[in-house]
């Protein structure tokens, strides 16, 4: 089935873009070495700052570019280990850099921090091979074949406990497990499929018939930590919470927390919006005791500050519809923190928003704006300071990854 990513109502893509400086001890372009974060029983979408927060002010530039030969280029990608078509989800696993390459149909992975531009990457998810240019045949979704656990169709993130691997396969309405994250080669095979009878069961995606047999429906944000899984399934205005995470022994257990709807059976966004109901959820991020989702549609980010626990919770702050001007939000896609800092990929505003200290009301305004010269404009733009639809976020060690999705890159601040 095609893959509709519906940002501000017409975008078919969502796109992770963000700017930040370098913590006081780094220099240079390149990422230091020195913070590489190595998980130990969390995914970076806990907090992964190894040195202090990063200092971001409103307007500056990227210093790298992954998918790009230069931050001046545009180039239209074609499949080979140095580009990337409409990468979503970038994140830290064990050290290793992985960027979901949507439009691709493939995971992209650096087994270390890459250090110049244009950089090769080394490994693949969903595909047999890095490519040699051949677009039709060597990033196809499904890999040119039947659904498989070594295939994807449009990937749209990823995330790690430090154990397992798991893969949001945004196009086949599932997500994939490794239950131990693959280390080497390409196109490995995954080891389950949450909520599936098996890795070439497919479901054609919707609502859920009942609460003993879950369906997502083109989920695009995944985050674990501490023991808990969560999912944004964005097509069905909701948000999952597994705790613990489900095995290969169990991959049939029942979500413990619903978000955004008030049953398993009810999928539709609701309206009037409320602080509970979600539309179009699309990025989560959780440390295990708070979490964030960007719930897109809406418009706003929803903030629980002490995790939820019972179904349809309502969060404790909103982000978006109580700010004006340079704080409001457009079509959000992506949220994450190191604990202290709050940074949300403010998609169709072409722009990534930067709050220094972690929201604790919902009138509170952010402090500085990436992608943009200021608070107050929000055209797409390109080059080492301009941004274009941004949506997958990766903070660590004082910096910034960002997916780029609408210029097919991932630029680093």
């Amino acid at each position: 089935m095609n893959a509709t990513h519906r940002v501000a109502g017409s975008l078919v893509v969502v796109a992770g873009a963000l700017g930040g400086c370098f913590s006081a001890s780094s220099g240079g372009n390149a990422p230091d070495a020195s913070f590489v974060f190595q998980d130990s029983g969390v995914s970076f979408d806990a907090p992964v700052e190894s040195g202090p927060p990063g200092t971001f002010t409103s307007g500056m530039g990227a210093t790298l570019v992954l998918g790009q030969p230069t931050l001046q280029s545009s180039n239209t990608p074609n499949c080979t280990a140095s580009t990337m078509a409409t990468p979503i989800g970038v994140k830290l696993i064990g050290g290793a850099l992985y960027v979901a390459a949507e439009s691709d149909h493939r995971v992209l992975i650096w087994d270390s921090l890459p250090t110049h531009d244009g950089q090769a990457a080394d490994r693949v998810l969903g595909q047999p091979t890095l490519g040699t240019g051949n677009k039709a045949t060597e990033c196809a979704a499904n890999a040119g074949g039947g659904l498989g656990g070594n295939t994807l169709d449009y990937p749209a993130d990823v995330a790690s406990d430090g154990t397992v691997l798991a893969v949001l396969d945004h196009g086949n309405n599932r997500l994939l497990v490794f239950n131990s994250i693959p280390t080497s080669g390409n196109g490995p095979m995954a080891s389950y499929a949450l909520n599936e009878s098996g890795l070439t069961a497919g479901t054609s995606g919707g609502c859920s018939p009942s609460a003993t047999s879950l369906e997502l429906e083109q989920p695009q944000g995944v985050a674990m930590a501490a023991g808990k899984l969560v999912v944004a399934d964005t097509g069905n205005n909701r948000t999952l919470v597994w705790s613990p995470i489900p095995g290969s022994s169990n991959p049939f257990a029942p979500e413990n927390v619903l978000l955004g709807q008030t049953s398993d059976t009810s999928c539709t966004a609701v309206t009037p919006v409320t602080s509970q109901t979600q539309s179009s959820p699309a990025g989560v991020w959780t440390d295990g005791t708070r979490l964030a989702v960007a719930d897109t549609q809406n418009n706003r980010v929803l903030i629980w500050t002490a995790f939820p626990t019972t179904a349809n919770q309502a969060p404790s702050l909103v982000l978006g519809p109580a700010l004006t001007g340079a704080g409001s939000l457009n079509s959000p896609a992506a949220v994450t923190s190191n604990g202290t800092q709050l940074i949300v990929a403010d998609t169709s505003n072409n722009r990534v928003l930067v709050w220094n200290a972690f929201p604790t009301t919902s009138a509170q305004a952010p402090e500085a704006v990436l992608g943009q010269a200021s608070l107050t404009t929000t055209a797409s733009g390109g080059g080492a300071t301009g941004l274009s639809k941004p949506s997958g976020l990766l903070l660590n060690a004082g910096h910034l990854w960002v997916s780029d999705t609408n210029s097919n890159r991932v630029v680093y601040y």
